[in-house]
């Protein structure tokens, strides 16, 4: 999982979105910015997955600067007003105020889902116990006569 950027024109703003993240079970490092400058900056040091930013950074806008971002990195624009014109597929709209819940379940999408990545590691069979279950299907599949979907079932 990547690093997220947060960047939002007020500090405090900026740690009380860190804080929901952390505290809401988002595992991922956090780096806080101010200025666009340092969010392109950022973005070629680290190996960045989100960015969590309002309409303007700095002293550029949402649009302009997702001109300079890698395809990859995906976008939460902050914003008052639901953007329909979003041109980008890598740009989600969250409009102001929100509640917690849509904040995290928003961001765990964002970085996880499209991925396929979880928090949870994936639970996997052990070989012998998969040597067990294909042996099963092809007894299944021999003596009955079922397909391979239908003795996997």
């Amino acid at each position: 999982m990547g690093y997220i950027v947060i960047a939002m024109p007020k500090y405090g703003d900026a740690c009380r979105l860190k804080d929901i993240i952390h505290n809401n079970g988002i595992e991922s490092d956090i780096v806080l910015c101010k200025g666009s400058r340092e969010v392109i900056t950022t973005i070629r040091k680290y190996d960045v997955s989100l960015l969590i930013c309002t309409q303007t950074v700095g002293s550029m806008r949402y649009e302009t600067l997702s001109f300079y971002l890698p395809p990859t990195i995906r976008v939460l624009l902050l914003s008052r007003e639901n953007k329909r014109d979003i041109i980008s597929d890598n740009i989600t709209n969250l409009k102001i105020p929100f509640k917690v819940a849509d904040l995290t379940n928003t961001v765990r999408t964002l970085v996880c889902g499209e991925t396929g990545i979880n928090n949870k590691k994936r639970h996997r069979r052990s070989p012998k116990d998969q040597k067990v279950i294909d042996n099963a299907k092809l007894l299944l599949m021999n003596r009955d006569g079922l397909s391979e979907a239908d003795a996997y079932r």
